[in-house]
């Protein structure tokens, strides 16, 4: 909200963003970790642990400062938004249960799940692409704003790894998991929870974080 603050932005642009810097750690965090060397194994771990404490964490945050901001202005359809967050949770559940079941199915479920997450970023293109609001529409402060809590969140994360001594691929590994969100669960979010009028603006920030 501090960049909302410094860069007012419309509602549905602001409680999006609020949606995707709240949600879990994304499933492409862990190709951003081996591309950067980082610690795979935290990185599954803390993607892991965000992933369930999304549960309670992202309908609680998204009430309390949507209540604080906007008040009841904002509409939200909030069983489509919990069945979300419960259908990602039952997700990577399911995943991890197979995967110790099926080692050797690793790589196809992984497979699947990356496809299908590209396969919904593209949906979400569509959507905000043929809507009255594309993202080409915005002017260049909805950028800064939709951009700037990944790049303050990846700083301070980073700092404050270091601060505490953890090595260099713990560190790398925590930053990115600390700015890097399931941007496919925030569309998701964008594309079913506003109303059908807000869906091309809310659509365009998860689009643009990821």
């Amino acid at each position: 909200f501090t960049s909302m603050m410094l860069l007012p932005q419309p509602a549905v642009t602001v409680v999006t963003l609020l949606v995707v810097t709240t949600s879990p750690g994304g499933g492409f965090s862990g190709w951003w970790c081996s591309l950067c060397n980082a610690d795979l194994a935290l990185s599954v771990a803390m993607t892991t642990a965000s992933t369930f404490a999304c549960l309670v964490a992202l309908p609680f945050n998204i009430w309390l400062y949507v209540t604080l901001v906007y008040g009841r202005s904002v509409v939200l359809d909030w069983g489509v938004l919990l069945t979300a967050v419960v259908n990602v949770v039952i997700a990577v559940g399911l995943g991890l249960w197979i995967g110790a079941r099926m080692p050797s199915r690793r790589g196809m479920i992984n497979a699947i799940g990356q496809a299908a997450g590209v396969l919904l970023m593209v949906l979400g293109f569509f959507a905000s692409s043929a809507s009255h609001d594309p993202i080409w529409d915005n002017p260049p402060s909805w950028f800064v704003a939709v951009c700037s809590p990944c790049l303050v969140g990846l700083v301070i994360a980073l700092l404050l790894a270091r601060s505490i001594g953890l090595p260099h691929p713990e560190s790398t590994a925590v930053a990115i998991e600390c700015c890097y969100q399931n941007t496919g669960l925030g569309l998701t979010i964008a594309l079913s929870a506003f109303p059908p009028e807000d869906t091309g603006k809310a659509a365009g920030v998860p689009l643009v974080y990821g």
